[in-house]
C-alpha cells in the first residue's frame, strides 16, 4: 500500500525526470496512464497533469496524455475533471457484446458493466473527448465482435463517428483462448472492414523508415513506470520484478545500467540482428511490420507463442494485413466518390 511519502516521493521524481528531458531539448512530451485502473488514482493524475502542462508551457513543449482504462468509473464526476487535461484519447476496452462481456468483466453486485461503460463513453464524447474503443479478439468472443461493431454504430450520434470516436482491436495472447497469428489476422481483417464501412476506423496505408518497435529497443528516454518508480522495458511486464531494470532515480542521476539482464536481452537477445538469424532486416515487409514486437519475439523465444517466423508464416500476415489496409482504403474512396 502506497504511503503519502512514497507517492510524494515518485511525484518529486517523475517531475524531476521530466525536467532532465526538457532540458535535453524534447520539443513533445506523451504519456500513457495505464493499469491497474488509473481512474482510482484520478486525482493525482490530475495533480501530476496540472504540473506538467505548467512546465511544458512554460518550455514551449507540446504535451499530450492517454487514459488507458476498463471504463468503469467513467461517470458524471470524474468525466469533467478529464477536461483542460490535454488528454489525447481515452482507451476504453470492451470483450463483446453485453451478454459477452458482463460475464469477463463483473462485480460483486452482479452490475451491466458493459452499459456502465458505455455511458461512460457517451459522457466522454459529449464532453468532446476522443475515445478509442480497443476490443478484445480471442477464441470464445470472435463470433459476437460484429454484432458489437453494430451495436456501437448505432447508439453513438454520428456527429461524433470518425471525427472523436474510433475503434481498435486487439489479438489476446498467452491465454489458451487465444486465436492463432493466422486465424486472428483473418478475423481482424473481416472486422477491420466493417468497421471502416461503419465508419470506425478510418484507413490509411503508410511505409515508414525502418525504426525501433517501440522503446522497449531503445535506451533513450522513454521509461515504463508502475507506482514504487520502478523501470520495466514493456508495460506488459509492469510488477514483474524480475523485469525490473532499475529506478527513477537511477534515470534522474544517470546511473541506469545498462549491463541489467533485462536491457541486455532486449538489445541483444530479442534484437532483430538476432531473432529469425537476423533475416528480418532483409525482408521486402520490414517497413510495414517493424520485426513485430519485442514482447511477442520474448514470448516465441521462450515457446510461450507460436513461432511465425518457421515457413515463414510472418509474410503471411503481413501482406494478408497489407491486403486488408489496401481494400479498406479504395473502398473508402470508392464510396466517397459515389456519393461526391
Amino acid at each position: 500500500m502506497k504511503s503519502e511519502e512514497s507517492d510524494k516521493d515518485l511525484k518529486n521524481n517523475l517531475l524531476c525526470y521530466i525536467e532532465n528531458v526538457i532540458g535535453a531539448g524534447t520539443k513533445e512530451l506523451e504519456l500513457v496512464w495505464y493499469g491497474g485502473e488509473p481512474l482510482l488514482e484520478l486525482q493525482r493524475i490530475n495533480d501530476l497533469n496540472k504540473a506538467i502542462i505548467s512546465r511544458c508551457s512554460e518550455a514551449d513543449v507540446k504535451y499530450s496524455n492517454i487514459l488507458v482504462t476498463n471504463g468503469y468509473g467513467l461517470d458524471e464526476e470524474t468525466v469533467p475533471m478529464l477536461e483542460n487535461q490535454n488528454i489525447k484519447y481515452v482507451q476504453v476496452t470492451f470483450d463483446g457484446t453485453e451478454h459477452v462481456h458482463n460475464k469477463r468483466r463483473t462485480t460483486v453486485t452482479c452490475e451491466n458493466t458493459f452499459l456502465k461503460q458505455f455511458e461512460g463513453i457517451l459522457l466522454l464524447l459529449d464532453k468532446d473527448l476522443e475515445v478509442v474503443i480497443r476490443i478484445n479478439v480471442d477464441k470464445e468472443n470472435v463470433q459476437d465482435l460484429s454484432n458489437l461493431l453494430k451495436y456501437i454504430s448505432e447508439n453513438v450520434e454520428n456527429k461524433h463517428i470518425g471525427r472523436n470516436l474510433f475503434v481498435d482491436f486487439g489479438r489476446v495472447f498467452g491465454s489458451e483462448n487465444s486465436l492463432s497469428f493466422e486465424k486472428y489476422e483473418s478475423a481482424y481483417s473481416s472486422l477491420f472492414l466493417e468497421a471502416v464501412e461503419l465508419g470506425l476506423i478510418c484507413p490509411s496505408v503508410a511505409i515508414t523508415d525502418l525504426k525501433a518497435f517501440c522503446s522497449a529497443e531503445t535506451d533513450g528516454m522513454n521509461l515504463v513506470l508502475d507506482h514504487a518508480g520502478n523501470i520495466y522495458k514493456c508495460w506488459n511486464e509492469l510488477y514483474h520484478t524480475e523485469a525490473t531494470v532499475g529506478h527513477i532515480s537511477d534515470a534522474i542521476s544517470s546511473n541506469l545500467s545498462k549491463d541489467n539482464a533485462v536491457f541486455q536481452q532486449y538489445f541483444y537477445t530479442l534484437s532483430l540482428e538476432n531473432v529469425n538469424k537476423g533475416k528480418c532486416l532483409n525482408c521486402v515487409y520490414i517497413k510495414l511490420c517493424g520485426g513485430f514486437c519485442p514482447y511477442t519475439r520474448k514470448m516465441i523465444l521462450t515457446d510461450r507463442e507460436e513461432n511465425i517466423y518457421e515457413n515463414d508464416l510472418c509474410k503471411q500476415l503481413v501482406r494478408t494485413r497489407l491486403e486488408t489496409y489496401i481494400t479498406s482504403y479504395l473502398r473508402m474512396y470508392a464510396n466517397k466518390s459515389a456519393f461526391g
